[in-house]
């Protein structure tokens, strides 16, 4: 065999190990960047939740269809709080009244309404 042909494959595979050597090394670095950009979207999209709930007056009743990042995602309500789990743990939000005990669900749809200062919640679909 031409020594032409031993050098490239020799070549080819240092390049094989090179390659699975640096995609074994950035995996916890991906992984960990992963868990970070799914912490944060959770973080805007319950953030955005509190938000409406808080914007809720007296006599007026709203329509709510949650779209979640990640369709396993459910919203509890209790008390002043709302939260969600992900991956590490759970993210907690305070509101400023208090919610009816509650568990809102991706892709269904509620109405929501104040009665006496607590906000109350139907599933409507």
């Amino acid at each position: 065999m031409p020594a032409s042909s031993v050098s490239g494959m020799n070549s080819w595979g240092l390049y094989l190990i090179s390659a699975v050597a640096l995609v074994l090394m950035l995996t916890p670095q991906l992984t960990a960047l992963a868990a970070d950009s799914r912490e944060s979207s959770d973080w805007r999209y319950m953030d955005g939740i509190r938000e409406v709930l808080n914007s809720i007056q007296p006599g007026v009743s709203l329509n709510l269809s949650l779209v979640s990042p990640m369709a396993q995602d459910e919203i509890r309500l209790s008390g002043h709080r709302l939260s969600c789990d992900y991956g590490s743990g759970t993210l907690t939000m305070v509101t400023d009244l208090p919610l009816s005990d509650a568990i809102l669900s991706p892709n269904s749809r509620y109405v929501l309404w104040l009665s006496g200062g607590t906000i109350m919640v139907k599933q409507i679909g």
